[in-house]
């Protein structure tokens, strides 16, 4: 990760998009692995869409679930930062991957192509980022 520090900061910041998917979990043991070994500041971002499926988690509880994610990353020495945001999962990424060092996330999500090798939000992350990033697959 041979990225430079950018906007004057101290500190290498990696984002993780996590949704609460299989893939989303690999992902985020990869970014915390990745954020221990340089240091790094890692941000744990969850996106709701506007709308959301009937069977898609209250978004107080994803809130709820990725604080509590970060503080058992904070635990093992982790510098980590829990955010929850609305808006175009895709549009949100891109957007935070201006002030990143490294985006990672999960090669396929919830999304209606669940089958298909890279989530349609993974595919526009990876083409239009302004970071490096890192697509993890399921394991």
């Amino acid at each position: 990760m041979g990225a430079p520090v950018r906007d004057g900061r101290e500190r290498r910041r990696i984002i993780v998009g996590v949704d609460g998917s299989l893939t989303s979990g690999a992902a985020l043991r990869w970014a915390t692995e990745e954020a221990r070994r340089w240091s790094a500041e890692l941000v744990l971002l969850h996106v709701e869409p506007p709308s959301v499926p009937p069977w898609h988690p209250p978004a107080e509880r994803t809130a709820e679930q990725v604080v509590d994610l970060a503080e058992r990353i904070r635990s093992q020495g982790v510098a980590v930062t829990a955010q929850v945001a609305t808006g175009d999962p895709a549009g949100v990424l891109l957007a935070r991957s201006a002030n990143a060092d490294l985006l990672v996330m999960g090669g396929q999500g919830f999304g209606a192509h669940r089958g298909l090798l890279l989530g349609g939000v993974a595919q526009e992350c990876a083409r239009r980022a302004r970071c490096p990033v890192v697509l993890v697959p399921g394991q």
